[in-house]
């Protein structure tokens, strides 16, 4: 699929799309166990992003060639591309995950400090995340107990002038 993807993209001179579709491809080539092939793609791909500075690829070119890397068993070059994928990482999901994979790396390559401090980065990370989703959260509940009692003494208001005008009609119809 991704081989019709790139051939469209050249016809129609799609150049995003083109090097969206060879990074893919590298991918596919990894998937189907050609981990030099898939390195050598991955490669490609990143120098033209390097030239032309297209920073919307590069975050997956460099974590795919740590995956691809770590496959063909090159630890410290899977290592390597992992840590600059962290840099590279455009939310916090893909940050935490890209921590999880580089501490397994530094696990397996016995660097068990590193793995460690990894680690405890991901664990500050997902931390954060959680002080920010609980303020969220608390900010949420502050405003709908506020909209709540808005909402109260409006009801309210509305009694009260629904009373009046009873009382009053009362009044002038004893009158």
């Amino acid at each position: 699929m991704h081989k019709e993807l790139l051939n469209i993209a050249i016809k129609t001179n799609d150049v995003p799309e083109i090097w969206w579709s060879k990074n893919k491809l590298a991918n596919d080539y990894f998937r189907l166990g050609d981990y030099e092939k898939a390195i050598d793609s991955a490669l490609a791909v990143r120098k033209y992003c390097l030239e032309n500075k297209d920073h919307q690829l590069i975050f997956n070119n460099t974590a795919y060639l740590s995956t691809f890397y770590h496959a063909a068993g090159n630890l410290d070059k899977a290592i390597a591309y992992r840590k600059e994928a962290i840099k590279l990482a455009h939310g916090s999901e893909y940050k935490k995950d890209t921590y999880d994979r580089l501490a397994e790396y530094y696990t397996e390559n016995k660097q068990y400090l590193n793995a460690i401090e990894t680690y405890q980065k991901k664990d500050a990370l997902v931390d954060s995340l959680r002080s920010n989703e609980k303020k969220a959260l608390s900010n949420y509940i502050d405003s709908n107990i506020k909209l709540l009692k808005e909402k109260q003494k409006s009801q309210q208001i509305s009694f009260d002038i629904e009373l009046l005008e009873i009382k009053t009609k009362s009044k002038n119809s004893i009158i």
